[in-house]
């Protein structure tokens, strides 16, 4: 079995783990557990387990299986994306359900993320150069709270090898009670003119969207519906201008939704300097003949003929992740795509 470990105490726990190889591939390993790691797809698994489910529960655009007193998480790629163990299993650094946040302090450092805008929500990074997290729940908000729940998913910043990553721009135009921060506008000429039915509390742009005609589609809008927002939600349309548009909603909003796996960026700066907002584009629409199986994933601006977007298959993250992020660029028609480097990445989160 091999381990690695970020810290001196990490390396304590970790080598009484090396003694017991049974032990250790019940636990959880940063990225893998009974042996299946994220990223693996379901065929791959059902190859080196012949007893794991072909199919399980669908959850939007994820589906759901149990097996092993766990539920894996698949996108809709077939590629496991989250493990969300029982009660009952441990990390390799002994640390669980029933753990407090104070020793999940101890030995992965200050969580990533500490979202107490509703149930509490930590996002620790096991190691700090890689993209793997463990998002926790916590009942309490102390460093005395208990976790209550423990997710591995691909939801860590992690860092760049070479340096060459993006940087990360958290926006905060709303607080988790529906009003609007330092520098941002309220607008409100736009009631009543979208149909809004998902307000995840997520770092994620991808919400869905129905109009009152049924159409369903998913674009990045809604940020937040706090207690104070009543019977209206709060949307950022475009994440390069500071300000939110007041809707409201035709059905209820979830109560507690769950986070992105991994989630998407809103905004994008090219190393041109070109804009890109979210827009993924669903359905039929002009493709480009370059790249015939690739999909509208982000617009960057322009109108007509000279409008520009990124271009990506519609299963796949929008943004090709490695020594350094790039997207492919270009219009409809067709226009060879052009390779750009993505210099910062943005997102939206509540504001305290």
């Amino acid at each position: 079995m091999f381990i690695t470990a970020s810290n001196a105490a990490q390396s304590r726990s970790r080598l009484l783990v090396t003694q017991n190889a049974d032990a250790g591939r019940a636990a959880l390993n940063d990225d893998t557990f009974q042996g299946v790691t994220l990223g693996d797809t379901l065929v791959e698994i059902r190859a080196a387990n012949p007893d794991f489910p072909a199919g399980g529960r669908r959850q939007g655009e994820t589906t759901i299986i149990v097996w092993r007193d766990c539920e894996w998480v698949f996108g809709s790629g077939g590629e496991l994306v989250e493990i969300r163990p029982g009660t009952g299993v441990r990390t390799l650094d002994g640390l669980g359900v029933g753990s407090t946040v104070r020793q999940f302090d101890e030995l992965y450092g200050p969580p990533v993320e500490d979202d107490k805008s509703g149930p509490r929500v930590l996002l620790y990074a096991p190691d700090p150069e890689s993209t793997t997290g463990y998002r926790v729940e916590a009942d309490g908000t102390g460093d005395d709270a208990r976790i209550t729940r423990i997710t591995v998913c691909r939801c860590a910043p992690g860092k760049s090898s070479t340096g060459g990553g993006p940087e990360r721009t958290v926006l905060t135009p709303v607080t988790s009670s529906g009003q609007t921060t330092a520098g941002w506008l309220k607008d409100t000429t736009a009631l009543g003119a979208h149909a809004l039915i998902d307000a995840r509390r997520a770092r994620a742009p991808v919400e869905t969207v129905v109009d009152d005609a049924g159409h369903r589609s998913r674009v990045a809008r809604v940020v937040a519906a706090g207690p104070g927002s009543g019977d209206f939600v709060l949307c950022v349309t475009d994440p390069f201008e500071k300000v939110v548009t007041v809707s409201a909603p035709t059905k209820p909003l979830p109560a507690a939704p769950r986070k992105a796996a991994d989630p998407i960026p809103f905004g994008l700066v090219l190393e041109d300097g070109t804009k890109c907002v979210y827009a993924a584009i669903r359905g039929m629409s002009p493709p480009n003949s370059t790249a015939p199986d690739a999909q509208v994933r982000y617009s960057c601006g322009g109108e007509g003929s000279d409008a520009l977007y990124t271009w990506a298959a519609p299963s796949a993250f929008p943004i090709e992740r490695g020594s350094r992020w790039t997207v492919r660029v270009g219009p409809f028609g067709n226009t060879p795509l052009a390779e750009k480097a993505v210099t910062e990445v943005v997102f939206i989160g509540l504001g305290n």
